[in-house]
């Protein structure tokens, strides 16, 4: 019986992502605190910030700064645990949220559209009066707003899997990554870019391989994804390159198609230029940065800062794949080495699988341009580090190291790799051969197994989390 990719996808993830949400105490994943206020004033309908002393930000209840900073000191100590103690008063003694102080520590220049789903949480978690408390608590907020992100984001990817005509297995196992899904469960931008990378590329494969004619639901998938991508993380905007193979005749002709990428083009950026309007009244904050240092020195040492940054990108591989497959918590948790050998190695099966017998229709150009996009990419993400993470934190115009990135980034990356490797050898080998045979046999044993390893793999994780704060 041929499994149904999507709706196990939606099963596990749902499952599995619902023990991360409990299992992880409250602000121990990454940035967790400055997406969660930014989900609660969202839920609030504060969108537009406040100028005072020169600083863009806004007034934040100070009960959930507190909870902040006394739930997160867990990461900075492997050692320290959650207790049942603090579980309890966490959860269920109610909080005042009347008084607030000024913060310029959240996030505030990301579309309100990526923190709406952790907002629905909060929103229905503080009007529903739980144990018929007037308020509940920050944490109990958190939870909300952590199952609801889940719940949405992965109903995104489950339509994405269901949409695509091509590469199921890899959207499946990309989405189903211990990290991947970890990310869907906690509150962060991260969780949504992934889904959206997932669903503008389904999009776009539906398009190329299925459809005979784009219709209004096609256009707003890909306005709402290009729009959250252009300005969540531009660099995962390469996505849409593909809309470029999209047959004429899907448009209706030649003309049509270059109006409706014209349109497509210009929607996403009307859109991005509305949602700035707000940050245009509130006008300019005084910045510190020495950016304007840095960009200088590399502008005078294009060289040696092309040997800071490749030297930087080689040399920083392992760790970024150790970060994009097997680390978890605030960045403080690790799984076991022989995990990520295995989750490699099944991602690499998964790719090939894919890519060799999946029919070709994409063109050469697309493939090349795509790998080129994403070396591309990975250059001007080291570069927007180098330029405005790094030269704040070592003080140093020119260093030699290169800081601020995480594995995580890598991972949208994943869905286009089976695309860069799509190939024709499967088509020359003779159909009586007995490798052909073999390399079937083993397709079919593989299709119809795959996923015990994504199951496994996400049991050892949600174990290891246990022991890490519980045990």
């Amino acid at each position: 019986m041929k499994t149904n990719m999507a709706k196990l996808f939606l099963i596990i993830s749902l499952f599995f992502g619902t023990l991360f949400v409990f299992i992880v105490p409250s602000f121990n994943s990454p940035d967790e605190d400055s997406h969660f206020v930014y989900s609660y004033l969202t839920s609030k309908g504060d969108f537009i910030p406040k100028l005072k002393n020169k600083k863009v930000g806004f007034d934040v209840p100070i009960s959930i700064l507190e909870s902040i900073e006394k739930t997160k000191t867990i990461a900075n100590d492997r050692e320290k645990k959650y207790t049942y103690v603090e579980m309890y008063n966490d959860q269920l003694l109610p909080q005042d949220f009347n008084d607030k102080k000024f913060s310029n520590t959240v996030i505030k220049d990301s579309p309100k559209i990526a923190y709406l789903a952790p907002a629905i949480g909060i929103f229905i978690a503080d009007n529903i009066h739980i144990f018929s408390a007037k308020t509940v608590s920050t944490h109990v907020l958190l939870q909300f707003a952590r199952f609801f992100s889940l719940l949405i984001y992965s109903i995104i990817g489950f339509y994405a899997i269901k949409i695509t005509p091509k590469f199921k297995k890899s959207f499946f196992a990309i989405l189903l990554l211990p990290v991947a899904l970890f990310l869907r469960s906690m509150v962060t931008y991260d969780g949504i870019l992934l889904v959206v990378v997932a669903l503008a590329l389904a999009e776009l494969l539906k398009l190329i391989y299925e459809k005979n004619n784009i219709n209004k639901i096609d256009y707003a998938i890909l306005i709402i994804t290009g729009f959250i991508l252009l300005n969540v993380k531009i660099m995962y905007s390469i996505v849409f390159f593909a809309l470029f193979s999209v047959p004429k005749e899907v448009f209706g002709g030649k003309k049509k198609k270059i109006k409706s990428i014209l349109l497509i083009g210009g929607s996403i950026l009307l859109l991005t230029l509305a949602r700035r309007i707000p940050y245009m009244v509130v006008g300019d904050a005084v910045s510190n940065s020495r950016l304007p240092e840095q960009l200088n020195y590399i502008m005078n040492h294009p060289k040696h800062y092309a040997k800071i940054l490749i030297s930087n990108i080689i040399g920083q591989r392992r760790i970024q794949e150790y970060w994009m497959l097997g680390n978890f918590g605030y960045l403080d948790t690790y799984v076991p080495v022989l995990l990520m050998f295995i989750l490699r190695i099944y991602l690499i099966l998964v790719f090939i699988i894919d890519s060799l017998f999946e029919k070709i229709v994409l063109p050469l150009w697309l493939k090349i341009g795509y790998f080129l996009l994403i070396l591309f990419d990975i250059a001007g993400m080291y570069t927007l580090m180098y330029l405005s993470w790094t030269v704040t934190v070592t003080k140093e115009i020119g260093g030699s190291v290169i800081t601020g990135i995480q594995g995580r980034y890598y991972l949208p990356f994943l869905f286009l790799i089976p695309i860069i490797l799509n190939n024709k050898i499967i088509e020359k080998i003779p159909k009586k051969s007995k490798f052909l045979k073999i390399i079937n046999k083993f397709k079919d044993i593989f299709d119809n197994n795959f996923y015990y390893i994504t199951i496994t793999s996400l049991v050892l994780v949600v174990f290891i989390l246990v022991i890490r704060y519980y045990c």
